[in-house]
C-alpha cells in the first residue's frame, strides 16, 4: 500500500449542537464506526429512524464497538453522529441513550444482559432532530463526560426511541456498506409502531448491520478513517484511497504506524497512556495543525493479491500542553476486490 503525506487541514467547526449545550470551550475528538464515509447504500430505521407509515416509530437498540476502536484512558463522550439517507425532521417524545463498558464480545437478546454497568449520558423528552443527507448530525449528551473511557473494555451503546406521531417522515440512518464485517459483533434491537411499547422490549427480536456512529470524545488523542467506494463500488477497494486523521490537542507531535496484524495482547508502554494494538514501524508524523488535526492519505494498488489483507491503523500523540504520551485508538479494514 502506498502512503501519501497530506497537510493537516483545519477542523471543521463543531456542530451548533454541541456549541448551543455549552461545550463549545472543549477540544472534541471523534472515533468513527466503521468509517467515517458518506457515501453507504445500506441503511436501518430502527436506531433512530422511522418508516413512513410509522412502523420502527419506537424501538431498543444496542450496538457493541470493540476494544480496539475505543480512546485511552480518560476519554469522555461528549456526543454521538449519525448520517441519515435523506433530509428530515423527527420529534422524539422520548429519546435515551445509555452506555455501558463491558468485557464481552458479543450482544445476547437480553438486553439488561449487555448493561453491566450502565450510565445515563442523554435522557431528553420532546427533543427535535434536524438530519441532513449531506453530513453527519451531532446529538449532543444531556449529561456530557458523564461517561469516561477506562482505555481497555469494550462498549455498548443503547439507543431508546419513541417517535411523536405529528413528525413521521421517512429517516434510514447508515449501516456499512457492503461486504459486511462477520468478525464485528452485529447489532441487537426490537422495533414496533406508533404505541408498540417497543422502546421497552426486555428481548431483541432481531439483529444485523451495525448503525454507522461517530462518537465525539473529549481529553483524549483519536484516529478515525475514511474509504468510499472504489471502481469495483465496495469500500476499501482496489485501486482507492483511504483517510486516516489524527485528532487531538493543536499543536501536539503525532506519529502512526499501520500493520497488518494485532498484537497478540496489547501491549501497555510505561508513562505512555493507553494500550499499543500493532506496530510495524512509523508510516507518518508531524504536528497537529491549529485545529489539532493532521489527515494522511493510502493507496491500494490495484493488485488481486491484496484482496483480503488485514490493515490496522494506530497513532501516538505527544501532548503540547501537559508532554503526556498517549496512544489513540486503532482502526482496521479488510481489502476487498
Amino acid at each position: 500500500m502506498r502512503r501519501h503525506p497530506h497537510p493537516g487541514r483545519c477542523a471543521v467547526a463543531l456542530a451548533a449542537g454541541l456549541t448551543g449545550s455549552g461545550l463549545a470551550a472543549q477540544q472534541f475528538v471523534r472515533t468513527a464506526h466503521p468509517q467515517d464515509t458518506l457515501q453507504n447504500n445500506s441503511g436501518n430505521l430502527s436506531p433512530l429512524g422511522v418508516f413512513a407509515t410509522g412502523q420502527a416509530a419506537e424501538a431498543r437498540s444496542q450496538i457493541l464497538f470493540r476494544p480496539l476502536e475505543l480512546p485511552a484512558p480518560g476519554a469522555q463522550l461528549a456526543a454521538i453522529e449519525v448520517h441519515a439517507q435523506g433530509t428530515s425532521t423527527l420529534l422524539y417524545s422520548s429519546l435515551v441513550v445509555r452506555v455501558s463498558p463491558t468485557l464481552a464480545g458479543a450482544l445476547v437478546p437480553v438486553f439488561a444482559a449487555n448493561l453491566p454497568a450502565p450510565v445515563t449520558v442523554l435522557q431528553a423528552q420532546n427533543l427535535t432532530v434536524p438530519y441532513s443527507a449531506a453530513g453527519w448530525t451531532t446529538i449532543p449528551m444531556t449529561t456530557p463526560f458523564a461517561y469516561v473511557h477506562d482505555g481497555q473494555s469494550a462498549l455498548v451503546l443503547e439507543i431508546t426511541k419513541v417517535i411523536s406521531p405529528n413528525t413521521i417522515a421517512a429517516t434510514v440512518m447508515d449501516t456499512p456498506s457492503p461486504p459486511s464485517r462477520t468478525d464485528r459483533p452485529p447489532m441487537v434491537y426490537a422495533f414496533g409502531g406508533i404505541g408498540s411499547g417497543a422502546s421497552n422490549s426486555l428481548l431483541a427480536t432481531a439483529s444485523g448491520d451495525p448503525l454507522a456512529v461517530r462518537l465525539v470524545w473529549t481529553g483524549v488523542p483519536t484516529m478515525s478513517h475514511r474509504s468510499d467506494p472504489g471502481p469495483s463500488g465496495n469500500q476499501y477497494a482496489l485501486g482507492s484511497t483511504i483517510t486516516y486523521t489524527v485528532e487531538g490537542e493543536p499543536g501536539s507531535f503525532y506519529i502512526t504506524t499501520i500493520d497488518t496484524a494485532l498484537l497478540p495482547v496489547p501491549l501497555q508502554l510505561p508513562g505512555i497512556s493507553g494500550l499499543v494494538y500493532a506496530f510495524s514501524g512509523f508510516t507518518n508524523f508531524g504536528s497537529l495543525d491549529a485545529g489539532g488535526r493532521a489527515v494522511n492519505t493510502v493507496t491500494i494498488p490495484p493488485l488481486q493479491t491484496f484482496v483480503g489483507l488485514y490493515v490496522v491503523y494506530q497513532a501516538g500523540v505527544l501532548n503540547a500542553v501537559t508532554g503526556v504520551g498517549q496512544l489513540t485508538n486503532a482502526h482496521d479494514h479488510f481489502v476487498n476486490p
